[in-house]
């Protein structure tokens, strides 16, 4: 009996080591892996495999509305992710490549990301109450901002992470 909390415990504590070891790539992989779903998508469909397809657009659905008239296409399919998302994750994805932990980026690039991120967001609360509508390529634009603002965050805590367990 006693034997399987501790195989538990012993578990649990592989997987946090593996988690902490690797968040960054975690992380940026999922991101990107998004981004290239949601390119594969249209491709599968237009290739006549509506089915896996099918299966992509219904997962991407669950992190975006995917209305196709804010999407991109590839021929006559909508991308999976609307173009804001594609922004979000492509600028969440390659701020992990700018705030590493052996990498100090300086106060001016710092600065930038904050600006851009929360020019980022406040295009995004416009065009959510209807001060203006705005097109795919402006959406993308935003999108790139508010996730590569939010990357610089979460990139930022995955190093201090990083920092501690070098130490």
């Amino acid at each position: 009996m006693g034997q399987i909390p501790a195989d538990i415990s012993k578990a649990a504590d592989i997987v946090g080591r593996f988690v902490s070891d690797n968040l960054r790539t975690i992380l940026s992989g999922a991101a990107g892996l998004l981004v290239l779903l949601s390119l594969i998508a249209p491709v599968m469909w237009l290739l006549g495999l509506s089915k896996p397809a099918g299966f992509l657009y219904d997962a991407l659905g669950l992190t975006c509305h995917q209305m196709p008239d804010r999407c991109f296409y590839f021929g006559c399919a909508p991308f999976a992710l609307c173009s804001r998302c594609v922004g979000a994750y492509l600028g969440f994805y390659s701020s992990s490549y700018v705030f590493r932990a052996d990498a100090d980026p300086g106060r001016v690039v710092e600065r930038a990301f904050l600006i851009t991120g929360a020019l980022g967001l406040i295009d995004i609360v416009c065009q959510q109450f209807g001060v203006y509508e705005s097109g795919n390529l402006l959406r993308f634009i935003a999108g790139c901002c508010a996730g590569s603002g939010l990357g610089m965050f979460v990139f930022r805590f995955v190093s201090s992470i990083e920092l501690k367990r070098r130490h």
